[in-house]
């Protein structure tokens, strides 16, 4: 039975409804009867076919012999789609564990990455793979992408170490973005509001522009800007009135009983604490100087600004954090990406080049003990010129962190 859809430009911002399969079925009888004899339209009994580049070529879902989940920009606006942990909870057999904004690690066919520092399940944007290295402090978490403008998701199941390398033992996160397009000029926008319990009014706004260049050339920009309000409280006690543990002999050693926080007087209460800004961009340039040879740069720019972490004590249990002294743990994520894909059509075969330069900063703060009294500090934006971690410690103080990763990819297949 062919499905049909109504209003069906879902990147515009219409969403797509589908139309009752009793009202189908008559819509086709009576387009078939209307037609004149000997031009009937031909009969399509199967389902819309979603294209797939998992085996690094142009296939279907159904003659590509990988367990797989593909999912078009239709089924994307269809089911409300628009982060990576909306993906994650609309696939089966696919799992996160998640600290907050750009700290989450997945997880595929229960295969877990408990055991070391590398990532279990690879992570792709096109061509590009954003799984750090063992080396790297961050490597088994990769960075909330957003899923506007996307031309389709592919989840593959592992292991898929032949194809896309270590770390995908578990399996594969592909993001397949729209190429730019020629002889087009297109947009389309969407505007989101939502309210959080505990918190306050969210936002998001995201915008796409196409514009052709001359008979060769197109260029495609995507930027969103989001505003997820916080939920946690923070609550500072006054000057010398933060309760000291009980069972105190196993303090500095095991495990000690906590004070009763709640009892204590507050000084100071900041709703909100873990308040995120989320921004993204990325631009697209594809240039056709002939039928059969296409050259496309993209850059992309994210960043993550939270004011903490989507952590609270416990005890209390009570969605807040207390402290003896006014001391915030922010988090800053910044992403660069840079990419360039020429492909060559020569009949026979088809050859692409796919090359790519992307870098991550991160920089976290995290306080140890509630029996801080200061805090060294250092810019998120200067990150150490090499690669790697670097943790500026002050004693019970607490750690200031700051992960600069770096990666660079080179394929050429045919």
């Amino acid at each position: 039975m062919k499905r049909m859809l109504c209003a069906t430009d879902a990147r515009a911002g219409i969403r797509a409804s589908m139309v009752p399969a009793l009202l189908c079925a008559m819509t086709l009888s009576g387009s078939a009867l209307a037609a004149p004899a000997g031009n009937a339209p031909a009969e399509n009994t199967g389902l819309e076919e979603i294209i797939v580049t998992a085996e690094k070529r142009e296939s279907t879902v159904q003659a590509t012999p990988i367990a797989m989940t593909a999912l078009s920009a239709v089924d994307l606006a269809d089911q409300n789609i628009t982060s990576i942990q909306d993906l994650v909870g609309a696939i089966p057999g696919i799992s996160l564990r998640t600290a907050g904004p750009g700290q989450t690690e997945y997880e595929m066919r229960g295969l877990g990455s408990s055991g070391g520092s590398v990532a279990t399940v690879g992570f792709y944007i096109d061509e590009t793979p954003l799984s750090a290295s063992a080396v790297a402090l961050n490597g088994r978490t990769v960075i909330d992408a957003d899923l506007f403008d996307l031309n389709r998701t592919e989840i593959l199941r592992g292991p898929q170490g032949t194809l896309y390398g270590a770390g995908s033992m578990g399996g594969t996160i592909k993001l397949v973005t729209n190429s730019p397009k020629l002889h087009t000029l297109e947009g389309a926008a969407e505007v989101e509001a939502s309210q959080t319990t505990g918190g306050s009014t969210n936002g998001r706004g995201s915008l796409m522009l196409n514009f052709p260049i001359g008979d060769i050339a197109a260029l495609r920009f995507v930027t969103t800007d989001k505003y997820i309000s916080g939920w946690i409280h923070r609550y500072v006690t006054q000057p010398g009135q933060f309760p000291y543990p009980t069972n105190f002999g196993n303090c500095f050693s095991y495990y000690c009983t906590r004070g009763d926080v709640q009892g204590a007087p507050v000084a100071k209460d900041i709703s909100g604490s873990n308040l995120e800004r989320f921004i993204s961009s990325r631009a697209s340039l594809l240039v056709q100087p002939a039928e059969n040879l296409s050259i496309t740069g993209n850059f992309m720019y994210q960043r993550i600004d939270a004011d903490g972490y989507n952590n609270y004590q416990a005890p209390p249990n009570t969605e807040a954090i207390y402290q003896p002294y006014d001391i915030k743990e922010p988090y800053y994520d910044s992403f660069h990406l840079w990419s360039l894909k020429v492909s060559y059509d020569m009949s026979f075969a088809n050859l692409t080049s796919a090359s790519s330069y992307w870098k991550r900063d991160v920089y976290q703060s995290t306080q140890t003990s509630t029996r801080t009294t200061t805090r060294r500090r250092r810019s998120p934006r200067n990150c150490a010129s090499r690669r790697g971690a670097r943790a500026i410690c002050s004693g019970w103080a607490g750690c200031t962190t700051r992960t600069c990763t770096r990666a660079t990819s080179r394929r050429i297949r045919l």
